[in-house]
């Protein structure tokens, strides 16, 4: 009997199925035409609540419509990146890392993958537009004979345009901030890759294996800074080979991505993100499948170069250790939701929810001996049918009666410590007593 209903429960008959695919259908076609939509820019400029920030993700939510049903990828995510910071996102496989990342670059494998509902606000450089909706270029000037400053002319009688530092035409700009999760398409493409940029998780299917390294640093260079010319863009190519440190940047210009080694080709994707001079560059998982030696090389370059652009970093990985040593602040996530937020310190040094005593608890230490890593017990609850409590409920050695009600909201324990969880309750920070919590 417990086999048969085991069964049921997973089973999906044709008519629900059928039933899931026309909904699926008719909430893709809205999503997919928002996106595509003509709107003027008030209807995504809004304002940030912490002027000192870069991003803030404001209960996020970005579903995958598939045959079995919503996956809750990211299930209401609200957090933020203080402008030159470096914020550190950590949790399973899984648990809505990368679609975060994912949802702030608007690249969600569509039509599937969707932004459903909540704000992501971006503080960016936008172009300044005439009457017409044109950019409005700068122009060089120089001083009259009556000591007025007037445009300069070239040998035709045009206004000579300034170039700016990459090489590119300049245009006037002005500080913005825009609401990424309502922007359409068209307008999105002004910011990716010239305000943000992103380090994917393996370069070696990012990179393109039919096109040089230099064909793909270079495409970078024309589609973001207008105006360059073909010399400039090579120039700069080159340029930030040398940046990311590699040793020979004209002969890796003219190469194929599979002669390069793993570490190289890291490098690459690092030159490729920081080519723009972005103000936030998004590292996802930049150090997989390296080696101890390349992923230290790795983190001291970004660590390096974030100092040089004065730009802010949002570090998405596993391993707790690279956290460590990188991050001004960190973001626990379990189950597409945030369950424990602070700065480096409150969570290594403080750490409160039992998910992020157990995550660190699993890393192996050198002082301590022990046969077997541990290892949290139970799984993770299916994303397409969330239960309506804690979602580390089922997993916890402390969970409560309370437990069982509904999801435990945000507790402040310090001004730069946040926590989701009973065992802090009635907003007074303190955690439950240790025989309560463990009997």
């Amino acid at each position: 009997m417990a086999d048969k209903s085991d069964k049921k429960q997973h089973y999906i008959s044709h008519s629900e199925s059928r039933q899931i695919a026309k909904e699926n259908s008719k909430a893709i076609r809205t999503f997919e035409k928002a996106k595509k939509r003509k709107v003027r820019p008030e209807e995504y400029i809004t304002e940030m609540k912490d002027p000192n920030n870069i991003v803030e993700f404001d209960d996020l939510h970005t579903y995958f419509f598939s045959d079995a049903g919503t996956v809750k990828a990211v299930n209401g995510v609200t957090f933020s990146v203080p402008a030159g910071s470096t914020v550190g996102v950590v949790g399973e496989s899984g648990c809505g890392k990368s679609v975060t990342s994912l949802s702030l670059m608007r690249l969600v494998q569509a039509p599937s993958g969707q932004i459903v509902s909540g704000s992501i606000r971006f503080r960016a450089d936008m172009f300044k537009r005439d009457a017409r909706g044109r950019k409005i270029p700068v122009y060089e000037t120089e001083t009259d004979e009556n000591g007025n400053e007037v445009p300069k002319l070239d040998s035709r009688g045009k206004k000579i345009v300034k170039k700016n530092d990459l090489g590119g035409t300049m245009y006037e700009m002005e500080t913005q901030v825009v609401d990424i999760a309502k922007m359409p398409t068209d307008a999105m493409r002004t910011i990716r890759g010239r305000e943000i940029s992103m380090i994917f998780q393996e370069p070696m299917t990012s990179l393109n294996p039919v096109f040089t390294i230099g064909n793909q640093l270079d495409e970078v260079g024309k589609l973001h800074i207008e105006g360059i010319s073909k010399e400039r863009v090579r120039a700069r190519s080159i340029e930030m080979l040398k940046l990311v440190g590699i040793a020979d940047p004209e002969g890796v210009y003219k190469k194929y991505p599979h002669e390069l080694s793993g570490g190289m080709r890291q490098r690459v994707m690092i030159a490729i993100a920081l080519l723009c001079n972005p103000k936030l560059i998004v590292a996802d998982e930049p150090t997989t499948a390296l080696d101890v030696t390349i992923q230290a090389q790795i983190l001291d370059l970004l660590r390096e170069i974030k100092g040089k652009i004065n730009g802010s970093i949002m570090l998405i990985t596993h391993d707790l250790g690279v956290v460590a040593e990188m991050a001004d602040y960190v973001v626990v996530m379990y189950a597409g939701k945030v369950i424990e937020m602070g700065t480096a310190e409150d969570i290594f040094d403080r750490p409160l929810h039992p998910y992020t005593i157990g995550l660190q608890k699993s890393k192996p230490t050198v002082e301590e001996e022990s046969d077997e890593l541990y290892c949290i017990p139970g799984f993770v609850p299916n994303p397409i049918n969330m239960p309506n409590y804690c979602y580390f409920r089922d997993r916890c050695d402390k969970c409560m009666e309370k437990c069982s009600g509904e999801y435990p909201g945000y507790v402040q324990v310090t001004p730069t410590h946040k926590v989701a969880c009973y065992l802090y309750g009635d907003g007074a920070g303190e955690p439950a007593k240790e025989e309560k919590a463990n009997g």
